[in-house]
């Protein structure tokens, strides 16, 4: 059996991941897809969390090769994650568990736009410097290693998801 093909989409808060990700699955119910939106699903108890992180530097480490390892024996032909974690830590999960057919997509956006979607949102206190810093981090990381980036500032969500189903080659 073949591994699945993994569409990872990671981003700083407010950038429209969860937009693209949820007009994605619309457009390809029926398909042997796997949507994981990981606000949406069940992580792992508290106390192997705990246990895990401990081995680990923190929680995006420790929940990329969680979610990894789930997936390298799925059934469906592509697997969708909305989940922010930082990129290193997705390709040092796939390269562990031997999943090889995988994209990690960062979704950026300028800062003003970013700001007034988590207002719009009903969560301004999510708009800080830290947040602000984390942003430029994961958009330096990605240009330094050609990840690609998705500027959802300039771009409509219909013009995002057809970019990332022509990515999406299983």
């Amino acid at each position: 059996m073949n591994s699945p093909f993994l569409l990872w989409l990671t981003g700083a808060s407010g950038v429209g991941k969860s937009t693209a990700f949820h007009l994605l699955e619309a457009r390809n119910k029926g398909r042997q897809w796997r949507f994981v939106h990981l606000d949406g699903e069940s992580v792992p108890a508290r106390d192997v969390v705990n246990a895990q992180t401990a081995q680990m530097s923190n929680i995006q480490e420790f929940l990329a090769y969680y979610w990894v390892e789930m997936f390298v024996n799925d059934e469906h032909e592509v697997i969708v994650m909305d989940a922010q974690a930082h990129p290193r830590f997705v390709t040092e999960a796939c390269q562990h568990f031997g999943l090889s057919r995988y994209c990690i997509v960062l979704f950026h956006s300028d800062w003003e736009v970013m700001s007034a979607r988590l207002s719009q949102r009903g969560q301004p206190e999510l708009a800080t410097p830290e947040m602000q810093n984390w942003s430029a981090h994961l958009l330096a990381y990605a240009q330094s290693t050609n990840l690609p980036v998705i500027d959802t500032s300039h771009w409509t969500p219909e013009e995002v998801v057809e970019w990332i189903e022509a990515q999406v080659n299983p």
